[in-house]
């Protein structure tokens, strides 16, 4: 088995078992996106929707892993995107039983929106931890500029199944780019970071995803640090991989208990303003950011027009950043 279809078994079981919990990861007030009274969950009806939906994301897990090996690497770009099967199949088995729940599930009480506080909420301490990537990003380069003889005259900045296919020439701007990307996409997730404090409902829930969008700057930074360093340290694919399997299973298993803990209830949003489960939007929400009824995190209410703002700042920054340190 080579190292292309071992990842894309890997990439296949992750997402794979993502979407197996998918149900778990709502908090109690929901089941499939859908508001239901608390002893819903334990009734046969939806005993009987999370188990159709399991069986089927567990059938489509089995079958494209099955495909993947029998493909190998052939071609190429099918394999990796096997990876994506089970997403698509599990949301498609989502939205089934999400409409199973809405016709079996007794109406549930009228949801009472709590407000956004108009009072000066300060951040909370720990935002200052979003500071040391930075300060990790600069080391790098100080790192590269002390060692500038050794770095080759070329070096590769991008791989393929086969090997680098992409080389750069020993310029300050390819051997400090990487650092610089780094640095403006951590920035980046900071000021999101901060405008999620102030734009969502100050509820506890709140505090439980920023503290991982701080810990996933960490990541980031050690993602860009690993290939700018590229050129004078050799490194292995896993020195990305286990990084992001470890942060995904912290986080999960993060998430998951703060789900489930009645300390941290769930954000009240009325059911007719989503659509499709996830995408939210309701005009009269003063919040930008909403918590997500499925998954984990935050998503935008796109009824609102700074929502609109925060997108095209998000996506002109990120085009920019792609065009200039390309």
């Amino acid at each position: 088995m080579n190292s292309v279809v071992f990842l894309s078994l890997m990439l296949v079981a992750l997402e794979g078992a993502a979407m197996l919990l998918l149900p778990d990861y709502s908090p109690g007030r929901f089941l499939f996106a859908v508001t239901v009274d608390p002893g819903f969950r334990a009734s046969s009806p939806a005993r009987d929707a999370l188990r159709r939906y399991h069986r089927v994301v567990a059938c489509v897990i089995l079958i494209t892993a099955l495909v993947v090996i029998l493909l190998g690497s052939r071609p190429e770009w099918a394999v990796p995107l096997a990876g994506f099967i089970p997403i698509l199949a599990g949301m498609a088995a989502f939205l089934r039983e999400r409409n199973a729940v809405r016709r079996l599930a007794p109406a549930a009480p009228d949801v009472r929106e709590a407000d956004l506080s108009a009072e000066d909420e300060r951040l909370p301490w720990w935002i200052s931890l979003a500071v040391p990537p930075f300060a990790v990003l600069l080391a790098a380069g100080v790192y590269l500029r002390a060692h500038w003889a050794d770095i080759p005259e070329r070096f590769p900045v991008h791989y393929g199944v086969d090997g680098p296919d992409r080389w750069a020439g020993k310029t300050p701007f390819h051997v400090y780019g990487p650092l610089l990307h780094g640095a403006a996409i951590v920035l980046l997730m900071l000021l999101l970071t901060v405008g999620t404090f102030y734009g969502s409902r100050r509820t506890s829930q709140r505090r439980v995803i920023l503290k991982v969008m701080v810990l996933a700057s960490y990541l980031l930074a050690y993602i860009f640090l690993r290939v700018a360093l590229e050129p004078l340290l050799e490194f292995s694919i896993w020195s990305i991989v286990v990084p992001l399997v470890l942060y995904t299973i912290v986080v999960v298993f993060w998430l998951y208990r703060a789900f489930h803990d009645p300390a941290h209830p769930a954000e009240p949003t009325p059911d007719d303003r989503w659509y499709l489960g996830q995408l939210y939007y309701n005009p009269d929400d003063p919040a930008v950011f909403v918590q997500r009824r499925m998954g984990l995190g935050y998503t935008l209410n796109f009824g609102n027009r700074w929502t609109w703002i925060v997108l095209v700042t998000l996506v002109s920054t990120t085009v920019g950043l792609g065009a200039v340190l390309r």
